[in-house]
């Protein structure tokens, strides 16, 4: 609902909505879909739960570089610091009398194993109370109002899970605004002012999301590239603490469902495994370090770019070179029949084939392709239409856009099976509500490719699949997190709240039982798979890693 400080004749154009009330805009089509799945009550729920932060954060301890229980209470130690600070900086500044108060927090490890041995939770206290300074906002002018900082949408949102803000995500500033000034921070939800405007010609629509101390002047806050602007002392929503830079290479910020990934999968130390869209890596270094750095994840992506950077973070996290990052287009990233011929290619195992690879000008191998059925584990964790991901205060997917994405995802089911071992596993997970992505695409993988079999995944966090596609016992198979509610039930302990409180999630698992060249009845039921292997196996097109296209 916007509130009373909406737009007056002599003031800025300006609607301020309110946060828990406050329900992201979507495509009619896309909003129809939802409410014939999941019924309009439950999609209103998840929507609104969609504009706010879960009420915990997760961390990952690098167990390759640190001891979980000794991180622990650095841990601890850092959020009781940050929550005390943050209440003295209130208690000195608050011109209303009334002063923030946060319950000490008590990070614990995940009582499920194995996500005991290296996940962290830190509970958050959730006040969705207007910080001290909006009791005096008001769009006129006038010598009380604070001064003002608008950021744009993206920042906000790292503002709401716990960021402080960086001068990249400033929009608009009151004029005025010096180093220690406290401000009220507002986020901007449509852009349709310009950047770096003062807050008096600002127009828009904004939601109030916190108070903060400026920690440069006002030039500098709307010039700047790079650093951090404004010390967040007070958030709407869970109070989250800053974790960007915080133990780097022994911690990794990862959503819970996110993380579960990797145990599901479980890969033993010396395994091979290849995660078909690995970045920006959260996954595959967890993979590394859950492998004890023996062994092989091949980490593909297509932008040069990307892989990168994930090779940086291998490097920070000491995983590397079991974790081998790989510039590759996984849509076709089998060797087609006349390169598995030439003799001078080595064995076909990933490892032989990463290690007889030229190397690029940057250091990345140079590799076509690998041979069929020689990883242990696939994962698969394709691009999607995200709609699981919170806070988020736009949704821009349309209704056709979800038939795009299935298109797309289904491109990469071809190769996850082509280079699985028979008797291997694979993980498939997406971070979007969209069934047509989730329940429905294991009904494709399992119809199409019968050498798959579905198989529980655990450890078990989530609720049961939902939806038609799959029957009961399919549905208890995998596992399904909504925002607002969808997690395990009964909690993870006696009295423990808050572990409902997830990002939209979907993870399933499969065992290859028989091989792609067993001929026809061994083969998958239905003529797509047997279609879809003839077609690259004569008048074999792919990219190479360059992009570019090729003929092999």
């Amino acid at each position: 609902m916007p509130s009373p400080h909406a737009s007056h004749k002599n003031a800025p154009s300006v609607t301020i909505y309110n946060l828990p009330d406050y329900l992201p805009p979507v495509d009619e089509e896309l909003h129809s879909r939802m409410m014939k799945h999941y019924g309009e009550e439950h999609w209103n729920r998840m929507r609104r739960a969609l504009s706010t932060s879960p009420s915990h954060s997760c961390l990952r301890v690098n167990t390759m570089k640190a001891d979980t229980q000794s991180v622990l209470e650095e841990v601890t130690t850092y959020v009781n610091n940050h929550r005390k600070q943050s209440t003295c900086t209130e208690e000195k500044t608050a011109r209303d009398g009334e002063q923030a108060s946060y319950p000490p927090s008590k990070p614990y490890l995940h009582p499920i194993p194995p996500l005991s041995s290296d996940t962290i939770i830190i509970p958050h206290a959730s006040s969705f109370k207007p910080p001290p300074l909006f009791n005096h906002f008001s769009p006129v002018p006038n010598k009380l109002n604070p001064f003002i900082v608008v950021v744009d949408r993206l920042c906000g949102e790292a503002v709401l899970r716990g960021a402080d803000v960086f001068v990249r995500g400033v929009w608009s500033a009151s004029a005025g605004i010096a180093s220690g000034s406290r401000v009220l921070l507002l986020m901007d939800l449509h852009r349709h002012s310009q950047r770096g405007c003062l807050y008096a010609d600002y127009q828009g629509e904004a939601i109030c999301i916190g108070q903060g101390v400026a920690l440069v002047p006002r030039a500098e806050l709307v010039t700047a590239t790079h650093g951090l602007g404004i010390r967040v002392t007070h958030r709407m929503g869970p109070q989250a603490p800053p974790l960007n830079g915080f133990l780097p290479g022994r911690l990794f910020p990862q959503n819970l469902p996110s993380l579960l990934v990797g145990h599901v999968l479980a890969p033993l130390p010396g395994s091979t495994v290849i995660d078909l869209c690995a970045c920006p890596g959260g996954k595959a270094t967890h993979l590394a370090t859950l492998m004890r750095g023996e062994g092989v994840v091949v980490a593909c992506d297509r932008s040069r770019k990307k892989i990168k950077a994930l090779q940086a973070l291998g490097e920070r996290m000491g995983l590397l070179p079991c974790l081998c990052p790989l510039v590759l287009d996984t849509t076709h990233p089998v060797l087609p029949p006349s390169l598995r011929d030439r003799r001078h290619l080595p064995s076909s195992h990933p490892v032989a084939v990463l290690a007889a690879a030229a190397e690029n000008t940057d250091g990345l191998p140079l590799v076509p392709g690998f041979y069929p059925e020689t990883f242990d584990h696939v994962l698969l964790d394709p691009p999607c239409s995200a709609l699981g991901l919170r806070p988020r205060f736009s949704l821009p997917v349309r209704g056709q856009d979800l038939d795009a994405f299935v298109a797309f995802q289904r491109k990469f089911w071809w190769a996850a099976v082509f280079l699985l071992r028979v008797g291997g596993s694979m993980t498939y997970s997406t971070c979007t509500l969209n069934p047509q992505e989730n329940e429905d695409m294991v009904r494709y993988a399992l119809d199409t490719y019968s050498i798959l079999q579905l198989v529980p995944a655990e450890p078990r966090l989530g609720a049961p699949g939902g939806g038609k596609a799959l029957s009961d016992e399919e549905r208890g198979k995998v596992q399904l997190f909504l925002p607002g509610g969808g997690g395990r039930e009964g909690g993870w302990e006696e009295g423990e709240e808050g572990d409902l409180d997830v990002s939209g999630f979907f993870v399933a698992k499969f065992v290859k039982v028989a091989s792609v060249f067993e001929g026809k009845d061994g083969e998958a039921k239905g003529t797509a798979w047997q279609d879809e292997r003839n077609d690259r196996d004569s008048g074999w097109k792919r990219r190479g890693p360059q992009g570019e296209e090729e003929e092999g």
